[in-house]
């Protein structure tokens, strides 16, 4: 008998890696486990949660990965409700650096297994994720399978679709960037990298390639969590974009959303300066839009007001120039395995010329 999980999520490049999991699970050991998969999108009309709630009713396990609080996903308390009524085991998550004694409260799973899911989403991946299936067919269900514990990936990194990952920076400039060069780098979050949703980043590496710019991409985890091992986005400028002090770029090219020096300095005692002004060049900040091309194309503002308030105004703050939206959001066929809808950032080239 199969074991089912619901896994609701407001964070919506989880549904990547969940699906290919759940694919290479089903390749090796066939229909071993049933996963009902939803995001905050697909959880926008009552009807959709209505039917989500008769899903919780059959399930063994609902994991809940919000961004923040349960506002984050319509229809919480309804389905923390139909969960406990039914006796289906739950956990809670607030983010994936976060710890919330109320989540860890609502949860119903054991301190010990909420601290090994809670790794298994936090460190992400094809292969935790794959292995976090398998321990909760072993757990849910009367199978004995291998199963690995955690691994950490890294929080941050150089990437290129040339390089191996992992590829260390003295080794990449040796490689990659010639004297004599412009110097650009660009920051992009982790999340994309380890989902695969980068097909934005590569088009500015290659937009930027082709006028002969060395570049220097790296992924992050902006936040500093000495829990969890990251090391936030003050550490990454520091350390892969300056040398003895002084920049080794003249240009950098920010893919992130927000402002990063408003509050994030409050978190875990780490410093409030805003070291993009230490870093002493220009900050050209990028835009990857919620709406899909043809709204993009088709409106006069181009923009919706959650672009402007995350990837326009909230980055002003952090001193950054703002300029032209690089990549659209694009939401593809339902996964016919989870029932999830999938998204990823389409390329905008012209734009994306225009930055470089």
């Amino acid at each position: 008998m199969s074991v089912k999980l619901v896994y609701l999520t407001s964070i919506e490049g989880d549904i990547h890696t969940l699906i290919r999991a759940a694919n290479k699970i089903r390749e090796v050991h066939g229909p071993v486990i049933q996963i009902c998969a939803r995001t905050q999108s697909d959880l926008s009309q009552e009807n959709n949660i209505t039917q989500l709630i008769d899903e919780v009713r059959g399930a063994d396990l609902v994991i809940f990965h919000l961004m923040g609080g349960k506002e984050s996903l319509p229809g919480f308390d309804r389905v923390v409700q139909a969960a406990r009524d039914h006796g289906v085991a739950l956990y809670v998550q607030p983010t994936s650096a976060g710890t919330d004694p109320e989540s860890r409260e609502l949860s119903t799973v054991s301190v010990e297994e909420y601290t090994l899911i809670q790794k298994y989403i936090c460190y992400g991946g094809t292969e935790n994720i794959t292995n976090m299936l398998l321990w909760i067919i072993n757990r849910f269900g009367d199978h004995n399978f291998a199963v690995r514990e955690p691994e950490m990936l890294p929080w941050e990194g150089i990437y290129h679709p040339q390089y191996p990952a992992g590829i260390e920076l003295q080794s990449y400039l040796k490689q990659n960037c010639l004297p004599g060069r412009l110097t650009v780098g660009i920051l992009f979050y982790r999340t994309h990298w380890i989902t695969e949703n980068i097909l934005f980043v590569d088009a500015l590496i290659d937009s930027l390639e082709k006028q002969k710019v060395n570049v220097i991409p790296v992924f992050l985890h902006t936040t500093r969590d000495v829990e969890l091992g990251t090391n936030g986005i003050q550490w990454v400028v520091e350390n892969y974009f300056m040398q003895v002090g002084r920049p080794i770029i003249d240009v950098l090219i920010s893919t992130l959303s927000f402002s990063h020096f408003t509050t994030s300095g409050q978190e875990n005692g780490s410093d409030k300066e805003n070291c993009l002004l230490r870093l002493g060049v220009p900050v050209i900040k990028v835009i990857t839009s919620m709406n899909n091309y043809e709204n993009w194309s088709n409106t006069i503002q181009g923009l919706n007001p959650l672009d402007v308030c995350m990837s326009v105004a909230m980055p002003e703050f952090d001193g950054t120039l703002i300029t032209v939206p690089v990549a659209t959001r694009e939401y593809g066929e339902q996964d016919p395995l989870t029932g999830a809808s999938t998204f990823y950032y389409r390329p905008i080239p012209e734009r994306v010329d225009k930055v470089a």
